[in-house]
């Protein structure tokens, strides 16, 4: 006598197959009808292995010896174990990437920190200098094409001249885009005076006279960007600046 399994759950009503396909009663034993050889097969440990994504009833679609027939058949297949190590590898990377983003994410944050409580003392010890600061700053005009700025930037690696990070750095740590630096502070508005700087060091040097202040004593100093700023003022700079007409 074959006892047909007729009761559905919520979930097994959401199920692409009726549950009653593929499994039934037989003399009071529920039985699992296997996927690839159509054999009804006792739904136990002993002719299935068990699968805890299936939520149905936690075995695999197919009994233990199509599984293993499967399973030697998937690795004659070179394509396959391609797509395995590629799959690997992937994922390797992926962990890599998140990893290093988290990583950046936490020093930036108490980058930020640490810039905040800066600036937040320098302007409460500075307000004089805050002042005069400002008041030049709205008096100076810079002249700068769009295309010369550009081409400074890009001289530049789009990076801060004297701290070296990325103008979209700079703009999630201090919220504006590089500034046109005065390399001179009391020199003149061109091409021929100007770097692009971070709102913060923008702020930090000020008038500073430029080897006053970017020296080895500067935690920021890097001989590197320092030659760099040195060769653009000296010799490139006059490649990129357009001839201003009469």
């Amino acid at each position: 006598m074959v006892i047909v399994c007729d009761i559905k759950t919520k979930k097994e009503k959401k199920f692409k197959f009726p549950y009653e396909n593929n499994h039934k009663y037989i003399c009071g034993v529920e039985h699992k009808l296997c996927s690839d050889c159509n054999e009804w097969l006792l739904m136990t440990d002993e002719f299935y292995y068990k699968n805890s994504a299936n939520r149905v009833d936690g075995y695999n679609p197919y009994c233990k010896e199509c599984t293993i027939r499967r399973s030697a058949t998937y690795v004659r297949k070179p394509e396959n174990w391609k797509r395995k190590l590629e799959l690997k590898r992937m994922r390797k990377n992926r962990d890599k990437s998140n990893e290093y983003l988290r990583k950046r994410k936490a020093e930036n944050e108490e980058l930020r920190e640490y810039i905040k409580e800066y600036n937040k003392n320098y302007r409460k010890n500075n307000k004089d200098k805050i002042k005069i600061y400002n008041n030049n700053r709205m008096q100076k005009n810079h002249d700068i094409t769009t295309q010369e700025w550009n081409s400074c930037k890009s001289y530049f690696n789009h990076s801060c001249a004297y701290c070296g990070i990325s103008e979209v750095e700079a703009k999630d740590l201090y919220g504006q885009n590089l500034h046109r630096e005065h390399v001179i502070p009391e020199g003149r508005n061109d091409l021929k005076n100007c770097v692009p700087a971070c709102r913060m060091c923008n702020s930090l040097k000020n008038r500073i006279p430029f080897n006053t202040w970017y020296n080895p004593n500067n935690p920021i100093f890097s001989e590197e960007r320092y030659l760099m700023i040195y060769k653009w003022l000296r010799f490139d700079v006059k490649k990129f600046m357009k001839k201003k007409k009469k």
